[in-house]
């Protein structure tokens, strides 16, 4: 259940930065700072649980940090967080209604209603999400595992 909500929440993100035209998408989709590669984007999503229930929106932060140097290249950084959302993304939308659906924020509104972060290292990643209905959820994978987790 942990693995399966997580999954969803991050897929939820991964759509928010494709919407936005690629010259600011390229910009400033990687910045480094104190030593990391930090990427974040943000999502207001509409999830429509039922046929009969209101629609549910949420807000949700996505961001991902790796160290800057010696772990992984900058395009794999973010060639590996594009491909975990949209994994997620896909789940999300099987998991749900089929009008469930996000749109990218530049900031966010207030609060982040769901927080994902992903840290990656030398050794592997670890996914922590953190919303008030579920509480704190996370999930590490080793890099040789990481095929697995999916």
């Amino acid at each position: 259940m942990a693995k399966n909500l997580m999954a969803a929440l991050l897929m939820v993100a991964s759509s928010t930065s494709f919407a936005f035209p690629l010259e600011a998408r390229m910009s400033d989709l990687v910045t480094i700072e104190n030593g990391s590669m930090l990427m974040s984007s943000y999502a207001l999503c509409k999830v429509q649980r039922t046929t009969s229930a209101r629609p549910e929106t949420l807000q949700i932060l996505f961001s991902m940090e790796a160290p800057a140097k010696g772990v992984i290249s900058r395009d794999q950084f973010v060639a590996g967080g594009h491909y975990v959302k949209t994994m997620i993304e896909g789940r999300l939308a099987s998991s749900h209604k089929s009008n469930s659906a996000c749109k990218p924020l530049k900031s966010l509104i207030g609060e982040a209603d769901i927080s994902v972060k992903i840290l990656m290292n030398e050794l592997g990643m670890k996914m922590t999400v953190n919303s008030e209905k579920t509480g704190k959820l996370s999930e590490t994978t080793l890099w040789e595992d990481f095929g697995a987790a999916f």
